[in-house]
């Protein structure tokens, strides 16, 4: 079921004014192969076409904005109730149905692929359920021989080629509980488990080209390690910080580049390396996306910042 954007809200009406009111950013989606990007409150959705300079307000509708994500042609999803907003970069908008979405917790683009991880009966607790759909969200499938999803946290990031890594983990009240980290190949469509030799509950994060990253105890018995995973499921310390233990630790990525937070510091990770950058975020930042070019991007008081190369964040969306 789908039913156009209201007409009588061209995109010329709805540019950004400086004067006008506005409520603070909380979330911000990038493409990976256009300068597209989005920015959101709680109530209204904003895109970019320019890379952050300019931008107007679009999927206006019901409910809150429960997420959103940018796919690599710019296409923007956004997510309202049970509600999939889709916008192309050409401006043409639509509302399809999403009857099962009882609750969005992520929407995730990538490769011709939008992939929605959420709760379908929220009455009966039943767990969290991946779905995907190959047609922007005309119609959804689970995919076959999908891996269960944990009650804790869930994480997927989708990569150019259209391979699905996703992260899971399970914790109950006793103290027990479980992580497990599985693929999906882009050829056959078939999932596999992949090696997870880790126990970090919540303090992992899915990087770039099969590697994942966690802070835990890395194979010596030393918990607080900041620990490199490779694809085939080998766990080691980060040779440059074997002399630090860490308490905090949360990554981005947008399949071709990875970021985190680790400690408060903004740290960047590729294949078992990492690199602090000089400067420190501002207070409260919390890192949101990956831009095209693998720069990253997140929300400070309800303004959304970008770190440059040149060691300076930047406001994008105007505020």
């Amino acid at each position: 079921m789908e039913q156009s954007e209201d007409p009588a809200r061209p995109e010329e009406a709805q540019l950004h004014e400086a004067s006008a009111p506005r409520a603070p950013w909380i979330g911000v989606a990038a493409s990976r192969g256009t300068t597209t990007l989005a920015a959101w409150t709680a109530t209204r959705i904003a895109v970019s076409r320019d890379d952050g300079k300019h931008y107007h307000y679009v999927l206006d509708g019901k409910g809150d904005v429960a997420s959103a994500a940018m796919d690599d042609a710019g296409t923007l999803f956004a997510v309202r109730g049970n509600a999939l907003g889709v916008v192309k970069r050409s401006g043409e908008s639509t509302w399809r149905a999403m009857p099962f979405a009882k609750k969005t917790r992520a929407l995730v683009a990538g490769a011709g692929i939008v992939a929605w991880i959420g709760e379908r009966d929220v009455e009966n607790a039943e767990p969290a359920a991946l779905l995907v759909s190959r047609d922007e969200g005309a119609t959804w499938s689970a995919p076959a021989g999908a891996p269960e999803l944990g009650d804790f946290s869930n994480a997927l990031a989708i990569e150019p080629d259209g391979t699905l890594r996703l992260m899971t983990s399970n914790e109950s009240d006793c103290g027990g509980g479980w992580q497990a980290r599985w693929v999906r190949d882009a050829s056959t469509n078939a999932w596999k488990e992949a090696a997870w030799p880790l126990d970090t509950p919540g303090m992992w994060g899915v990087g770039d080209e099969g590697w994942t990253y966690a802070v835990g105890d890395c194979g010596d018995g030393a918990q607080g390690k900041l620990c490199a995973i490779d694809p085939a499921g080998n766990a080691s310390a980060i040779a440059t910080t074997r002399g630090q233990t860490f308490k905090t630790f949360a990554a981005v990525t947008n399949g071709k580049a990875t970021w985190a937070m680790i400690d408060g510091r903004l740290a960047w990770l590729s294949h078992g390396n990492v690199m602090f950058p000089a400067g420190a975020p501002p207070k409260g930042f919390s890192l949101a996306a990956v831009d095209e070019d693998g720069a990253p991007i997140g929300i400070a008081d309800g303004h959304a910042l970008r770190w440059s190369r040149d060691g300076r964040w930047r406001s994008i969306f105007g505020h």
